[in-house]
């Protein structure tokens, strides 16, 4: 299996960009979706493809567009037997990448952007996003399966962004992540999907779960069911996108979009915006 791990996006800020984000998605749709309507410059995957699927990930890996993506935890090698060596399996997969505590993790992110040309726009993608960002159960990175929330955020991907930030004053416009669904355990609400830090660095949390809902007709109206992944169905699905938007080096707009998808066609049914430029980025701040 290829080695995934955090990562630095660089795009070059002459060009507008339009990065589509998304989790688990449905991949035989992805080249059509793109050719019929979206057509984005670059596709992320934020990981958690299924438990070890990796025909799955071997198909993302065959995607001919440019994308970027990184594995999840129901990606990892959960019922691989480790026995033999005695060891934590969870400790043996990060050794696997050389990395054996968090201050390592941090520098192995800190390494992969530090090296971004001055004049690129830099985007860091993550399966989960970095502490700081809220403890409450509807934070974007907030427990919500405990009584009383916490922080889940990860400490090694904070610090390489504070890293960044202090001893090279590289701007990190965008992270980009999932993990953490949008909808709360035991039917508390919904999840803040978009954080606009102190120094206007945007969190955007992708795992709006499920993300495919099935389409039926019944006595002349449209239903929508969840529809899991491996189920086909001929009338079609509805699908969420999150789309970002950068023009200049500049993030513009963030949108979670719904999609039918049929045999011949997709079509936008709804979009929410989740940020854009202008006077409603204060309310979307710390």
């Amino acid at each position: 299996m290829p080695k995934f791990n955090k990562r630095c996006l660089k795009y070059h800020k002459d060009n507008k960009q339009c990065i589509h984000e998304n989790l688990r998605l449905h991949f035989s749709y992805v080249s059509n979706i793109s050719s019929w309507w979206m057509q984005p410059d670059l596709v992320l995957f934020t990981g958690d493809f299924g438990n070890e699927n990796v025909e799955v990930v071997r198909s993302i890996a065959d995607l001919r567009f440019p994308k970027a993506v990184i594995l999840g935890n129901h990606d990892a090698w959960t019922t691989t037997k480790f026995s033999v060596m005695r060891k934590d399996p969870v400790q043996l997969q990060l050794e696997w990448y050389g990395v054996h505590n968090m201050a390592g993790s941090a520098n192995k992110i800190y390494g992969a952007a530090v090296g971004a040309p001055e004049d690129h726009c830099l985007v860091l993608l993550a399966h989960n996003g970095p502490t700081g960002l809220g403890s409450n159960i509807f934070d974007i990175c907030g427990r919500d399966w405990v009584s009383g929330g916490g922080d889940h955020g990860d400490p090694d991907l904070a610090r390489a962004i504070s890293q960044l930030k202090e001893t090279r004053k590289l701007p990190v416009p965008l992270v980009v992540f999932g993990h953490m669904h949008k909808e709360l355990a035991h039917g508390n609400g919904l999840r803040k999907m978009v954080v606009v830090g102190d120094d206007n660095t945007i969190y955007l949390n992708g795992a709006n779960v499920p993300r495919v809902k099935r389409l039926y007709s019944k006595q002349g109206t449209s239903s929508i069911s969840s529809l899991p992944l491996s189920t086909p169905n001929s009338e079609g699905s509805l699908r969420a996108f999150t789309l970002v938007e950068i023009v200049n080096g500049q993030l513009e707009k963030i949108a979670e979009t719904w999609v039918s998808v049929t045999e011949d066609k997709a079509t936008i049914e709804e979009e929410h915006i989740l940020f854009s430029c202008g006077p409603s980025v204060s309310e979307l701040s710390l």
